[in-house]
């Protein structure tokens, strides 16, 4: 539905004391309509979900009684305006867009925001400083974006903040010079940035969702973070005391730790010469084997395909199925992959070909929380591989059917609220296919052994092999390439083909 041009918003704005409008989840297609400015008492404007194109018009932040908009889930590009003048504003969620530019640092002037969500979106540059004049801000969410720089101290302020996000960044500097300040029941995410340095003891006992830690850049003196132990553990907590240095150590106790050391470093540096030469070994098995290998990435990639190939050896072999063999593969920086490795087979070459270029195009292309995420693939003559983020708990068929269903036992209400999160999240993963991909996809396959589950019991659509584009074949001709189908479901799809 396109209302742009539309009668429909000045119609609206005429009644008097309109003060919410919601247009979620239409399927609305086309720029925001224009003339929203006329509803002068308005306090609720949700347009998530739709189709909106275009950019954000500076409208909304003249309406001084707004106090929600939510535009989250559309297409809109360009930036933020800077005019921005809607002071009662309370939650401003411009999620899950095309967005770009740096985020102004007028947003101070929305000092009532409470709930700030920019993620999926492709904001660059550094996080404002003025973030710290938000004094009423209790969650701020920037992640997946390609912010850079230093997280500003001045977070330090914010007595409100509970949920701070900036996953998924180029972020980096020390996190203790940060975070040290901060409150500790504040819910902090860091993943995938390059942020170094020691978690501060305030934020030990935090709640920290998708922990990822790069261990090579933190370190902590709490092992349930999985950390190295930082140096000063060594000594008393001078980071914690303001001090600058340790104690000078006895002489003797220098020298058997420098001889053990010593001992240390050469048994790590054989190990260091075999591994290298078992590498280049397997390297070489896999030249030989692949003469013309490629890699198309689809997301930030701290690994390289050597890295992959490397790790397809029966040791790391986790499922064996009819056209393709699944790897866990561990990366040098400790990061675990799943590596689908389509058979090479004569005889159902075309076949296995064809879904491999199914699953690659429709996986490419989706980004949602309960799909699960393409990160790569490998090609070469007689080398297909998919590289997929691993799920730790792996498939909801073996927490079901397994050896693992004890831990699922239904006398559990906990249990039943986890199977409870697992059903809506691969619901919310198939509408977002059916509803929100364009043309809609159809999997065609949903059981329980391709629902993937992650640590946080998350569920995870996965294994698009069979999976078909509605407006690949038989939709009318001539239909606009943005506009949605109607849902159709999957039974009567069937009876449709015979």
């Amino acid at each position: 539905m396109d209302i742009r041009g539309s009668f429909l918003v000045p119609l609206l704005c005429q009644i008097k004391n309109l003060s919410s409008i919601n247009f979620s989840t239409n399927s609305i297609s086309g720029p925001i309509p224009a003339g929203i400015s006329r509803c002068s008492k308005l306090e609720t404007l949700l347009m998530s979900t739709n189709l909106l194109t275009g950019t954000i018009s500076g409208e909304f932040f003249s309406l001084k009684r707004l106090r929600r908009l939510d535009l989250r889930q559309n297409m809109l590009s360009g930036g933020i305006p800077t005019q921005l003048l809607a002071y009662s504003l309370e939650t401003l969620d411009l999620s899950s867009n095309r967005l770009n530019g740096s985020i102004p640092e007028e947003i101070s002037n929305l000092y009532g925001l409470v709930h700030l969500d920019l993620s999926a979106n492709s904001f660059s540059g550094p996080i404002p400083a003025a973030f710290s004049h938000l004094h009423r801000l209790s969650k701020l969410s920037l992640a997946f974006n390609n912010l850079n720089g230093t997280i500003p101290v001045e977070f330090e302020q914010q007595l409100h903040l509970k949920d701070i996000d900036v996953s998924h960044n180029q972020l980096s500097g020390d996190i203790w010079e940060t975070f040290y300040a901060l409150r500790a029941n504040l819910t902090l995410s860091i993943c995938s940035n390059h942020l170094s340095g020691r978690i501060p003891e305030n934020l030990v006992n935090n709640r920290f969702p998708n922990a990822c830690f790069d261990p090579e850049n933190l370190c902590s003196s709490v092992p349930t973070l999985g950390l190295p132990r930082c140096e000063s553990d060594n000594c008393s907590d001078y980071a914690f005391q303001g001090q600058k240095s340790c104690k000078s150590m006895p002489s003797k106790r220098k020298k058997i730790i420098i001889t053990c050391s010593a001992i240390a470093g050469a048994v790590i540096g054989v190990v260091i010469l075999l591994a290298v030469f078992r590498l280049g070994m397997e390297r070489r098995t896999v030249n030989d084997k692949n003469d013309d290998v490629s890699m198309i990435s689809y997301q930030r990639l701290k690994f390289n395909k050597w890295e992959v190939l490397a790790g397809l050896i029966d040791e790391n072999l986790v499922g064996n199925g009819g056209s393709a063999k699944v790897y866990k593969v561990m990366t040098k920086r400790g990061k675990s992959l799943a590596v689908k490795s389509i058979r090479h087979q004569v005889l159902q070459g075309h076949m296995l070909e064809k879904q491999f270029l199914a699953e690659v195009k429709i996986l490419g292309g989706i980004r949602h929380n309960n799909i699960v995420k393409l990160l790569c693939c490998i090609t070469g003559n007689t080398t297909k591989l998919i590289v997929y983020e691993y799920m730790d708990k792996e498939c909801l068929h073996k927490w079901l059917h397994g050896k693992r269903n004890q831990s699922m036992s239904v006398e559990s209400s906990t249990q039943w609220e986890r199977r409870l999160k697992i059903a809506i999240g691969a619901s919310q993963g198939l509408c977002h296919m059916h509803h929100h991909c364009h043309p809609p996809i159809v999997h065609r396959d949903i059981k329980s052994s391709n629902i993937l589950v992650d640590s946080e019991f998350n569920a995870k659509i996965a294994d698009f092999g069979l999976a078909k584009m509605l407006a690949s074949q038989g939709d009318p001709v001539g239909m606009p390439p943005q506009v949605c189908l109607p849902y159709l479901d999957i039974q009567s799809m069937g009876e449709q083909e015979k």
